[in-house]
């Protein structure tokens, strides 16, 4: 389909930039580029969504080294870290601003790189000199870098904010479709098997787990190094108007033995994951952010209720994806392309607020409830959430978006919000 094609389906596409390198291209290929650069970023900062892969892995060598207590639900403060911190998400979103995206993202990129190629010698050191450096250091950056490059994105396809948001942050859900692989291959070429107590102990296998930072360092700095170059800004006189769930593998390691089937299973629920984002991403720009947001909350609920009968485990993260696409989507409908980057990153702290909570029933519950009994809890949650997303509509904040919104598209003939 070429360029014009596209556009034309699209809508309003901002072509002209004075980006020294964009501007040397096609003026229809410039928003694609734009799109498949920060795809290319993305794609590494999606390290949360391997925590299932990568965690028993870490809990082995961890027992292994120093902790010979240690159980897999203490590491869940790693992944709950590698969530991103919202005050990474307003900084970025402030220096996206003041700089524009490829600084951000390029500074992003920079802190998250070196977080995940230094816990080469913290996880070696300890388990809080790795929360320090990946949870950390890793977590700042890359959370720089997604509040610079989304916004950036969306500003490309201002008709279509939703499905371009869909597409960056598929990126980011896609990451675990490779990076899984990657650290299975690396670290388990064998397909070494846990032991009775569900942890490894193969001594070839543990002396290489710290080896896998440094790896998929050098991986992210080749496709970050590539996609950077295409993460340009339109000129500003044209422009028009983030999980989780604790980790699936360590789950899975209670009736599937093969660890190369797991990491399968990991990557296929990362296909789910981005290309839910994409989808849904394109459903709330074509109805609404109440009927999309529905439809992700009641099929959560029910695909909770229902994992530990018949484990769809790729299906459920097709509402984690649906969930971070249409936020970004309703963000930037209620607070404007001017706000978004930085009322996205506050909004990203209800985030922080959720992986505290799961971190302490992990620690303290899960051994006692087990992994069946919290999806019931997790189900729970998104019966509320489709109850808050029933009643939104009848906010201030809606009445007045909705308002505004009327005035804003009437020569269009077209309005919808959250009806």
């Amino acid at each position: 389909m070429t360029c014009f094609t596209c556009t034309s389906l699209l809508g309003r596409l901002p072509m002209e930039t004075s980006d020294p390198i964009l501007r040397r291209m096609p003026r229809g290929a410039r928003p694609w580029a734009v799109l498949v650069g920060g795809v290319m970023c993305m794609v590494t900062f999606g390290i949360v969504y391997t925590c299932g892969n990568l965690l028993p892995y870490l809990v082995s060598y961890f027992r292994w080294k120093m902790y010979p207590d240690m159980h897999t639900g203490q590491l869940i403060w790693l992944q709950t870290l590698l969530s991103g911190l919202p005050m990474g998400m307003v900084i970025g979103g402030l220096f996206e601003r003041s700089f524009g995206g490829r600084a951000g993202a390029f500074m992003g990129a920079i802190i998250y790189t070196f977080g995940v190629g230094a816990t080469f010698y913290s996880i070696q050191h300890s388990y809080a000199a790795t929360l320090l450096t990946m949870g950390g250091i890793a977590s700042v950056g890359s959370s720089i870098a997604y509040s610079s490059i989304l916004p950036t994105a969306q500003r490309w396809f201002p008709d279509n904010v939703g499905l371009a948001g869909g597409i960056i942050i598929g990126g980011y859900g896609c990451g675990a479709f490779i990076l899984a692989p990657l650290q299975t291959t690396f670290i388990n070429p064998l397909d070494y098997r846990v032991n009775d107590q569900g942890f490894f102990t193969q001594e070839d296998l543990l002396e290489r787990v710290p080896y896998v930072f440094i790896v998929m360092a050098i991986f992210f700095s080749v496709f970050q190094s590539i996609g950077l170059i295409f993460i340009g800004q339109p000129d500003s006189d044209i422009m028009v108007e983030t999980e989780n769930l604790i980790g699936t593998n360590t789950y899975g390691q209670q009736f599937i033995d093969s660890d190369f089937f797991l990491s399968l299973i990991g990557s296929i629920s990362s296909v789910f994951n981005a290309g839910s984002r994409v989808f849904w991403g394109a459903v709330a720009d074509s109805t609404s952010y109440q009927f999309s947001m529905s439809i992700v909350c009641s099929m959560g609920a029910v695909l909770a209720f229902s994992l530990p009968l018949v484990k769809m485990v790729c299906l459920i993260f097709s509402c984690i994806g649906g969930t971070f696409s249409i936020f970004p989507y309703i963000t930037h409908k209620c607070f404007s392309k001017a706000n978004f980057s930085v009322m996205y990153g506050f909004l990203q702290c209800a985030v922080s607020v959720a992986g505290l909570i799961a971190g302490l029933i992990s620690t303290h519950a899960l051994n006692k409830i087990g992994f069946e009994n919290l999806f019931i809890v997790c189900g729970f949650f998104m019966i509320v959430s489709l109850c808050l997303t029933f009643i939104v509509h009848k906010t201030d904040l809606a009445r007045l978006m909705v308002s505004a919104e009327r005035e804003h598209e009437e020569e269009d003939g077209e309005y919808q919000v959250f009806q």
